[in-house]
C-alpha cells in the first residue's frame, strides 16, 4: 500500500509528528496534496529570529532579514497567516529597538492566541484589534539591559519605558496572561505617561495573570500597584526582584520599599497564585517588598511562595489559608540577627504539622528554599549542615499527608514554583 493511498486524516496524523520546521517545509515540496496538508501546521507556531539583512552606514537602520520576507509571504498569501496560533519575535539589532514592524506582522495572524516579544518597539503600539484571540503576551527585555551592560547604550535607561510598553497591551478583548521579564526603572519614568489611558485607572483589564520576573529592584512602586488597580479579577501574581548590586544601578544607591499590601488586599478573594520574591538578596540585608502579612482570609489562594521574613516571623498555620495546596517558603538569613539553623526551623516543621489538620487541611506540599552560601559553592562545608534540614522536614511532615521539599539555590527561576511560572 503507497503512501499516497491512505486517507488526509491519517496522513495529518503523521506529519503532525514531524518536529522540525525545516522537514515540515521540505515536506511541502513533495505534491501539492502533501502542501495543503502541511502548510497549517508550518505556520501553527512561528519563531523569528531577526537580525541585520547586511551591514549599514551609520546612522542608518538596516532591514531585518526575515522579518520582511515573513510580511511579504503573508500579503501574498493571506490564508497562511489564519493558521498561526503563537508567533515569537526575537530583536538582537539595538538600533531596530526603536522602532521595527511588529504590529505589521501581527495583524496578518487573526487567530493568534500567543505572542512573545524579545523585546518589543519601544513605538510598537499595542494589541491589534484584528487579534480578537490572543490571551497571553510575554515581553522579555534581556536584550535591553545586555546592551546597555556591554556598550553603555542609554537610549532606554534615559527613556525609563518598559513599563509603558507593558501598559499599552492590558487592553486586549481576550488577553489573559501578560508577563515581563527584567524590568528596570529610572527617576526619569513618569507614571502619568505611563498610566495615561482612562481604563487603567477604571480598572476595567481582563488580565487574570500577571507576572512581573526578574526585575532590577530600582522599580516604581505605584506603577506596580497601578497595574494591580487596572485589574478586574487577578488570580495569579509574581513579582520577582533580582540582586541589586547591578550596572543598571548606581553602587550604594538604595531601592525603595515597595509595599503592595493594599493593592493585593483588593484581589484576595480571587488570587489563586501568588509569588513575591527578592531572589540573589539571602546575604544581604535588604529587603524591598513587604508581604500582605496573614493569609487567612484569601479564601482562593492555593499555591503561595514568599520570603518567610515577610510573614514577621510568625508560626505559619497561624497565617495561612486552610485551602492552601502548596507553599513555598524562602529563607532569607540576612533578615534575622543570626543565620537561622536547623532547631529554629525544626520549631516552625513541628508546630506545621502538628497544627495542619486543624488550620491548613488542604496543605499537600511544602518546599523550603535556603538561599545559602552553598547554593553558588556545592563544595561550601555548610552544605551539610544545611542538609540535616531536609532529613528533619521529612521526618516531621511524613505522617500528615505533606510532601516536603528542601533546596538551595540563589535563584527563584531555579525553584519548582520559579521553574513552572517562567515557563512559556
Amino acid at each position: 500500500m503507497k503512501l499516497t493511498d491512505f486517507p488526509n486524516e491519517i496522513l495529518k496524523n503523521v506529519v503532525a509528528n514531524i518536529p522540525l520546521n525545516s522537514d515540515l517545509a521540505r515536506v511541502t515540496l513533495v505534491s501539492h496534496r502533501f502542501k495543503n496538508l502541511t502548510e497549517p501546521l508550518l505556520y501553527r507556531i512561528v519563531h523569528l529570529d531577526a537580525e541585520p539583512l547586511e551591514e549599514c552606514p551609520v546612522g542608518f537602520i538596516p532591514t531585518l532579514k526575515r522579518t520582511d520576507q515573513l510580511i511579504a509571504t503573508l500579503k501574498a498569501r493571506p490564508e497562511l497567516g489564519r493558521y498561526t496560533t503563537a508567533f515569537s519575535l526575537r530583536v538582537t539589532h539595538f538600533p531596530w529597538y526603536h522602532s521595527y514592524p511588529q504590529i505589521s506582522i501581527i495583524r496578518r495572524m487573526p487567530g493568534l492566541r500567543k505572542l512573545s516579544y524579545d523585546p518589543p518597539a519601544i513605538h510598537g503600539g499595542g494589541t491589534p484589534t484584528e487579534c480578537k484571540d490572543l490571551t497571553a503576551q510575554r515581553f522579555d527585555f534581556s536584550h535591553v539591559t545586555n546592551h546597555y551592560n556591554a556598550n553603555g547604550g542609554r537610549l532606554w535607561l534615559e527613556l525609563g519605558v518598559p513599563l509603558e510598553i507593558v501598559a499599552k497591551h492590558l487592553w486586549g478583548p481576550s488577553v489573559r496572561k501578560v508577563q515581563a521579564e527584567k524590568l528596570f526603572f529610572t527617576d526619569k519614568f513618569e507614571l502619568e505617561k505611563c498610566l495615561d489611558q482612562r481604563r487603567i485607572r477604571a480598572g476595567l483589564s481582563a488580565v487574570e495573570d500577571l507576572r512581573f520576573l526578574n526585575c532590577c529592584p530600582r522599580i516604581h512602586g505605584d506603577s506596580v500597584t497601578a497595574f494591580l488597580n487596572a485589574v478586574i479579577h487577578l488570580r495569579c501574581f509574581v513579582f520577582e526582584i533580582k540582586s541589586p548590586w547591578e550596572p543598571l544601578m548606581v553602587p550604594n544607591d538604595p531601592a525603595h520599599e515597595i509595599d503592595l499590601r493594599p493593592a493585593l488586599l483588593a484581589h484576595l478573594s480571587t488570587i489563586e497564585e501568588l509569588a513575591l520574591s527578592t531572589t540573589g538578596h539571602a546575604l544581604r540585608n535588604y529587603q524591598p517588598v513587604q508581604s500582605p502579612g496573614s493569609f487567612v482570609q484569601w479564601t482562593a489562594l492555593k499555591r503561595l511562595a514568599v520570603p518567610y521574613a515577610t510573614l514577621s516571623h510568625a508560626m505559619l498555620h497561624e497565617v495561612l489559608p486552610p485551602q492552601l495546596e502548596e507553599l513555598q517558603l524562602e529563607r532569607l538569613n540576612c533578615c534575622e540577627e543570626k543565620p537561622a539553623g536547623p532547631e529554629d526551623d525544626l520549631v516552625l516543621f513541628r508546630e506545621l504539622a502538628k497544627n495542619k489538620e486543624v488550620c491548613v487541611p488542604g496543605l499537600k506540599r511544602l518546599i523550603w528554599w535556603l538561599q545559602h552560601p552553598s547554593a553558588q559553592d556545592p563544595n561550601d562545608h555548610n552544605l551539610f549542615q544545611l542538609s540535616v534540614v531536609e532529613g528533619l522536614g521529612l521526618e516531621t511532615f511524613k505522617n500528615v499527608g505533606v510532601r516536603f521539599e528542601w533546596i538551595s539555590t540563589p535563584f527563584f527561576k531555579d525553584t519548582p514554583f520559579g521553574q513552572r511560572l517562567y515557563e512559556w
